[in-house]
């Protein structure tokens, strides 16, 4: 997945390795950019790229943060435009996309089932899931959901679930309405002759 906010590309190649390349390019936007400028963070860089990135956004001193040297053009301006596809991303490549698509859910979409944030039950994403030995002893933990118990999270999936197939019938029942109820396009030319009798 690649981010674009203006002026910047934020590339997440492999979600959930730890790996993001940065790219600043004055092509996208030469107003901010003189130039290219180009990073390739991994692991605990990203985390310290973000912080420096956080601090500049905030007129914050950085100078703790002793990572990727930020390019001039990196103003506080340029720093809150870049954030919030910066955090995104960031959380993309250390989460990976299951993960990240429980936190950043697609509008419109229906629920995702949960997945246990130990083993990884339930991911859309891993094709072979070893369930760990503390799944095995004590039960799954589902990620990003209220209480503990697995099969809990289980129910509120398929009420949300079932909540959701209710909200899209109806939501087409409505458009199939309106489309129906439509008044038929007018032809202006015949409705003025049938008015003149020709």
């Amino acid at each position: 997945m690649i981010f674009y906010p203006d002026g910047w590309e934020l590339a997440v190649d492999n979600p959930g390795f730890g790996e993001l390349i940065v790219i600043a390019d004055e092509e996208i936007s030469p107003r901010l950019i003189n130039g290219e400028w180009r990073a390739e963070l991994y692991g605990a860089a990203i985390g310290t790229f973000l912080a420096q990135v956080t601090n500049r956004a905030l007129g914050l001193d950085d100078s703790e943060h002793s990572g990727t040297p930020l390019p001039r053009f990196l103003t506080a301006e340029v720093a809150r435009d870049v954030l919030p596809a910066l955090q995104r991303a960031v959380l993309l490549a250390t989460a990976g996309t299951d993960r990240f698509e429980k936190v950043f859910p697609d509008a419109g979409e229906p629920p995702t089932r949960p997945i246990c944030a130990r083993c990884n039950i339930g991911s859309p994403y891993t094709s072979e899931v070893a369930v760990s030995e503390w799944c095995a002893q004590y039960g799954h933990r589902a990620f990003g959901a209220s209480g503990s118990r697995w099969e809990h999270a289980q129910e509120m999936y398929q009420l949300d679930l079932d909540r959701w197939n209710r909200a899209e019938a109806r939501r087409r029942e409505d458009e199939a309405l309106a489309a129906a109820l439509e008044p038929a396009a007018i032809d202006l030319a015949a409705a003025r002759r049938a008015r003149r009798g020709n």
